[in-house]
């Protein structure tokens, strides 16, 4: 296999800088006198756009199945104000003009305050989902995991949170909750024991309303690690565009035992399920974990749960923390969270690594023009 090292004519990010195309400028500022690379509009609890807004952005992430956060920092001038921009449940939406995605979220505490500056802080369309919970005694029968993602956020009161693409596809699932929030139902229990899935909310503007779309998808993002994706790799290269280290961590576990369900711990009281890993008990010996899981009464659901545990934690984890600058063969604009790119880094490991890698969070630095990642 090429290395992409050898498609690039010097190494290091100031030789790389040939290969960056100048900003692509969204609009005038609000003032008008000049432009901005990243428009901030700010709509109120119903998602109605009623301003917008020019604060310094510290940084806006992304992360996969989970919230990431836009950090900014407003002249207390400019918060007196106009106070009202900046309430607690207020909408946000936040478009680039490198090609970054638009992000879209709430402004919810803490707040920050001193003599000169507001520092305040938003969390992406994920978080919304914490603000509601299930009925006591919500069970599934034979569902799958995308129905029960529909379900439950269907059967939520109202919180401008709407359906999107659902995958529906996988095994049945006969899980129970019980005045739990639909955040933690999405991310402890469909996307981590009843199938390996993904899922984000995605933010837009229409018709002067910012609005939020929750997608279930069996996998999330492509794969442009060898090009198959689109027809083109993608890779983040030590010293071209990248710099970072390497974490190795854990815990490994290869022998899990699962409760499901039930009252008593007798063996007609509740079902239970087991998974080992012969292999990863021959390289790091026996290490064993359990768990009770209330929220699954179904035998096939919890054996399928026991596999997914034992296939995350059979083996270390190697988590690379980058520093990514806008350069090929990685561009800002031609990736994002959950897909898969090709790495070289040859400071790490033994032998150093060349191997796929898969981005699980990004945070965009506008004061360095670069982006933080953690890939694995």
């Amino acid at each position: 296999m090429t290395r992409l090292t050898s498609l690039l004519t010097a190494v290091g990010p100031l030789a790389a800088k040939a290969t960056a195309l100048p900003p692509v400028w969204l609009a005038a500022n609000a003032a008008g006198s000049g432009p901005a690379e990243m428009e901030i509009l700010i709509g109120d609890a119903t998602g109605r756009v009623i301003g917008e807004i020019q604060p310094q952005v510290r940084g806006v992430a992304w992360k996969l199945n989970n919230y990431g956060q836009a950090r900014l920092t407003v002249p207390r001038v400019d918060f007196e104000g106009r106070p009202w921009l900046f309430s607690f449940g207020n909408r946000i939406l936040i478009r680039f003009g490198n090609g970054l995605p638009d992000w879209g979220g709430v402004i919810d505490p803490p707040r920050k305050w001193n003599a000169e500056r507001v520092e305040v802080v938003a969390y992406s369309g994920e978080y919304m989902l914490d603000w509601r919970v299930t009925d006591r005694g919500r069970y599934f029968a034979n569902a799958t995991a995308g129905d029960i993602f529909r379900a439950v956020i269907r059967e939520a009161t109202d919180f401008g949170v709407e359906l999107g693409y659902v995958w529906t596809g996988g095994g049945l699932h006969g899980p129970e909750y019980h005045f739990e929030s639909i955040y933690d139902i999405v991310t402890r229990s469909i996307t981590r024991r009843l199938e390996a899935v993904d899922w984000d909310v995605r933010a837009t503007v229409d018709d002067g309303i910012i609005r939020f779309v929750a997608n279930l998808y069996e996998r999330r993002g492509n794969d442009y690690s060898s090009g198959s994706a689109l027809g083109r790799r993608l890779g983040f290269v030590e010293g071209v565009n990248v710099a970072g280290r390497m974490d190795e961590q854990g815990p490994i576990i290869n022998d899990i035992y699962l409760a499901g369900a039930g009252s008593g711990w007798g063996e007609s009281n509740r079902i239970y399920s087991a998974a080992r890993d012969e292999n990863s008990r021959a390289l790091y010996d026996l290490r064993q974990a359990g768990e009770t899981v209330v929220d699954i009464s179904v035998q096939e659901t919890l054996d399928g749960a026991a596999v997914l545990r034992l296939a995350s934690s059979a083996a270390p984890r190697e988590i690379y923390s980058l520093t990514a600058y806008d350069y090929a063969p990685g561009r800002f604009s031609q990736y994002g969270i959950g897909d898969t790119v090709w790495l070289e880094m040859f400071s790490v490991g033994v032998g150093g690594r060349e191997r796929g890698v898969r981005v699980v969070a990004q945070e965009y630095l506008p004061a360095s023009n670069t982006c933080s990642l953690v890939v694995e």
